[in-house]
């Protein structure tokens, strides 16, 4: 899933339990298509077809190369963006834990 089409379809989601239709409540799981999406703590998760590992979705990076230390932002749930260190072995910081590749996309 592509940052830029998750933060569109979130706009365009008919049916929700949030307040408004572009949100998503803590700890609040839908359906968008094939993407099963969720509010992380406040952090915008996704996986397809409703299985395997959540990824939060990196909206952007900063100038710093692979194996190094810089940082990304992360789609919120509410639309928004924050900005996380990135470590030399491309784990993303939240919340005071490191998560692996396997747990992000771009």
């Amino acid at each position: 899933m592509q940052t830029t089409q998750a933060t569109l379809e979130l706009g365009d989601v008919s049916q929700t339990q949030s307040a408004s239709p572009d949100t998503l409540a803590e700890g609040e799981t839908r359906w968008m298509g094939n993407w099963q999406v969720r509010n992380f703590k406040g952090y915008f998760q996704s996986r397809e077809g409703g299985a395997g590992t959540w990824r939060f979705q990196v909206s952007t990076f900063d100038a710093t190369s692979t194996g190094q230390h810089g940082s990304c932002s992360l789609i919120l749930a509410d639309g928004g963006r924050a900005t996380v260190p990135i470590d030399a072995k491309d784990r993303i910081s939240v919340l005071g834990v490191k998560y692996n590749r396997s747990h992000w996309a771009h």
